[in-house]
């Protein structure tokens, strides 16, 4: 697996692959795009984990989550609540946050997961039909 980081801005970008999201992060915005149906969500995730760990120490004054997700399995469907509860934390921290939850419009599976997760998690979450 292949990422850039950068020690004094954090960024990090994992380009996706037939079975991994995108992830990266610029500024204040993070990303999750693709599919999530790593053989091992644990060990993909970790390092993601890890740099949002890095990021949440000195967060953007605003951080976007931006969610456009194909297809996502149970084992990573729990990584990224738990990624979603740490976020959830650093908001009520007082650090602005927001979910940007992109789906296709007969994607129901999609839209279900993110009203589940909305249901869940206490940050704002804005729903963007895409085509």
């Amino acid at each position: 697996m292949k990422f850039m980081k950068n020690i004094f801005r954090m960024e990090l970008n994992i380009p996706k692959t037939r079975n991994t999201p995108e992830f990266s992060i610029s500024g204040g915005t993070i990303v999750f795009s693709g599919k999530s149906i790593p053989e091992d969500a644990y060990a993909f995730y970790q390092p993601i984990q890890t740099a949002i760990a890095t990021y949440l120490e000195k967060p953007n004054e605003q951080t976007i989550l931006k969610f456009s997700l194909e297809y996502i399995n149970s084992s990573s469907k729990k990584i990224i609540t738990s990624i979603l509860k740490i976020f959830e934390k650093s908001y009520f921290l007082g650090n602005a946050t927001e979910v940007h939850w992109l789906y296709e419009g007969d994607d129901e599976s999609i839209i279900d997961l993110g009203h589940d997760l909305h249901s869940i998690i206490r940050i704002p979450f804005l729903f963007q039909q895409i085509d």
